[in-house]
């Protein structure tokens, strides 16, 4: 039988049934123990209109047959509570499952009790607690990625609610903008995300999911004309044309302070300023030195004179710098362009200009210039 501890006296029962339940984390629920998630007879925030099934244990802990003679659910939530399984009997030391269909059928919160009567000599009746609240149920939405664009792009975007609820949309951060509810532009570069949202209705949870991703500008053509220029004296500034036409660009000549004059290699940055449109490239300008030519040499050829003269020479420089003179052959002395004649004879100077950091070196007019015959006074 079973054993009784009164004071200091213990009584010996007669041998009985001892019914018991385990949870479904394999713990004892006492008689008429308050429900918990760990048990499982609090089922917690479920989703409404749909069955959830606990298992649960129930055990003979005694020596005689248990017998449960009725089972009733009981309280304001009985009829979301279904029993499944109770035993009629039971053999000393064995063990059965049954369960309880939990199926809220409303957005509330539910609470009950089954009262199983039993011939048990300890827990008869058994009362076993029963809690849960129904909740809207849950949907999930399936919005993909659209990926980085450029802002020049349109996108339709698409999502689905697993309600099959339709999806609006949203530009939660950066710069977008929806129109006819799914037709997405771009305002600005940099982080955009958006949002697609479910509001839910009376069976069904609000749901929303979000995407971000990166706009760009597009990358633009640049073609820079002007970079071989010849010296002429006056500023030469690049030639700059975009792909698409008529963008506005910044030119920066990083080797002056504006656009060079003098022969040299420049250095030129060429960046496109456009809310959609970007690009820069880096060019070298080269000027190249200008040509010069001589003309006009006098005195000309064949030109006579006596020994006592003097000859001016001069010439022409189409690039302005100043010329130099030599003499090439005859009895004459040079001092700069003027030449003296020390006897008679037939007397050859040269014209030149070596050129400078922006001209070449002219075409010289060698031997070109002969100064006839010098006669001397007494001859005339």
């Amino acid at each position: 039988g079973t054993s009784i501890r009164i004071s200091a006296f213990t009584y010996e029962s007669a041998p009985s049934p001892i019914m018991g339940v385990l949870g479904i984390n394999g713990a004892i629920v006492t008689n008429n123990a308050a429900v918990s998630t760990a048990f499982g007879n609090d089922y917690g925030r479920r989703q409404f209109n749909r069955a959830y099934t606990n298992t649960f244990t129930m055990r003979n802990e005694g020596e005689l047959v248990l017998t449960n003679k009725a089972w009733v659910t009981n309280g304001a939530g009985a009829a979301v509570f279904q029993l499944r399984n109770i035993p009629a009997t039971l053999a000393p030391g064995l063990t059965t499952n049954f369960q309880v269909v939990f199926t809220p059928s409303n957005t509330i919160a539910y609470s009950a009790f089954v009262v199983i009567t039993n011939n048990s000599i300890l827990n008869n009746p058994f009362t076993f607690n029963l809690a849960g609240e129904g909740v809207l149920n849950e949907q999930t939405i399936t919005f993909a990625n659209p990926g980085n664009q450029l802002i020049t792009n349109r996108v339709g975007l698409a999502a689905t609610a697993s309600s099959g609820l339709p999806v609006s949309f949203e530009v939660t951060s950066g710069g977008g903008a929806i129109a006819d509810d799914t037709n997405l532009t771009f305002t600005g570069v940099g982080s955009v995300t958006i949002t697609a949202s479910q509001a839910g209705d009376a069976t069904y949870a609000s749901a929303s999911t979000s995407q971000t991703f990166t706009v760009s500008r597009v990358q633009a053509g640049i073609t820079v004309g002007g970079l071989t220029p010849t010296y002429d004296g006056t500023a030469k500034p690049v030639t700059v044309t975009t792909d698409p036409a008529g963008l506005t660009v910044t030119t920066n000549y990083l080797s002056s302070s504006g656009p060079p004059v003098n022969v040299g290699d420049y250095l030129v940055s060429v960046e496109v300023q456009n809310l959609h449109y970007e690009g820069m490239v880096l060019r070298t300008q080269v000027i190249a030195q200008a040509a010069q030519t001589l003309s006009g040499f006098v005195p000309t050829n064949d030109s006579s004179f006596f020994t006592t003269n003097v000859a001016m020479l001069g010439v022409t420089v189409s690039s302005g710098l100043n010329p130099g003179y030599s003499l090439v052959s005859g009895s004459a002395s040079l001092d700069e362009s003027t030449l003296t004649f020390s006897k008679a004879g037939t007397v050859k100077v040269k014209a030149a200009q070596a050129g400078n950091s922006n001209y070449l070196a002219a075409v010289s007019l060698t031997n070109a210039t002969e100064y006839g015959t010098v006669y001397s006074r007494e001859a005339l």
